[in-house]
């Protein structure tokens, strides 16, 4: 495939130890009322209930300014749980959304998501959606998060500060975050990474790991409303996905692609 931020061809490489922690798909969509009765829940749940069979009503707060004052808004969703934790499902009233933790490859992952929205149109799901996306959540831990290590597995267009120091520096670098925001046409992606110390959030959605880390996050969507027409959808998530991938090749070195396959 083509890698549009490195302008060469790039052979897609199964990583035999991938730093994926967790991998995201999300649909939001105009307000489903419906989506908020046990009613729809128990249609879910019974569907699932296979693979994820474990549910839990759960509570989100947002923060709306109003005038001078900050108000909160809580929400409630339903959450599946797969048995050993390692993939969820979450539905709310303007969102469905999809996380694994064992990703296996891109055609997995967009198909099991693709199976679920099948689902919430067979139980009277909405018809128009917002904003499609998926995210990429990498880390890398232990020694490889060591700066001297680090140099030779990011590409040196994403060391940021990482460059300043070395084993020969006095100064050490306890934390760092880039920030990159790019659009073309109706795709956009956020992405972040950096060095994060042990047991502190990175961003919002990603747990805090028990040792210091580099984490890298790609979050590549499309927010322009459109029909809910399956086969388009998958279609433009597979697009999303490769992007993300484009962008993870151009962040990291060929030398870390070659000892993690």
């Amino acid at each position: 495939m083509f890698n549009e931020f490195t302008g060469d061809t790039l052979d897609e490489v199964l990583l035999a130890d991938s730093p994926l922690e967790a991998v995201f798909a999300q649909v939001t969509f105009p307000v489903q009322l419906s989506f908020d009765q046990e009613d729809v829940a128990a249609q879910f749940q019974v569907a699932l209930s296979d693979q994820y069979p474990i549910l839990r009503k759960q509570q989100s707060v947002t923060f709306k300014i109003e005038g001078s004052e900050p108000t909160s808004v809580t929400s409630q969703y339903w959450r599946f749980h797969a048995a050993d934790h390692r993939r969820h499902v979450s539905l709310g009233t303007t969102f469905l959304a999809f996380d694994c933790a064992d990703y296996v490859d891109r055609s997995r992952f967009v198909g099991d998501f693709v199976e679920l929205l099948k689902l919430m149109i067979e139980i009277g799901g909405p018809t128009f959606i917002d904003r499609l996306g998926v995210r990429y959540v990498n880390r890398i831990s232990g020694d490889d998060a060591d700066p001297d290590s680090l140099v030779r597995w990011i590409d040196r267009s994403t060391l940021g500060p990482l460059s300043l120091v070395s084993s020969e520096s006095r100064w050490a670098l306890d934390t760092t975050q880039s920030h990159a925001a790019l659009s073309r046409e109706d795709r956009r992606i956020q992405a972040r990474w950096g060095l994060c110390d042990a047991d502190q959030p990175f961003a919002p959605g990603i747990r805090p790991h028990l040792e210091r880390s580099w984490v890298l996050d790609i979050d590549c969507f499309s927010d322009t409303p459109q029909a809910l027409e399956l086969e388009s959808i998958q279609s433009e998530l597979e697009e999303h996905c490769k992007v993300a991938y484009s962008f993870f090749r151009w962040a990291m070195t060929d030398d870390f692609i070659a000892v993690r396959s």
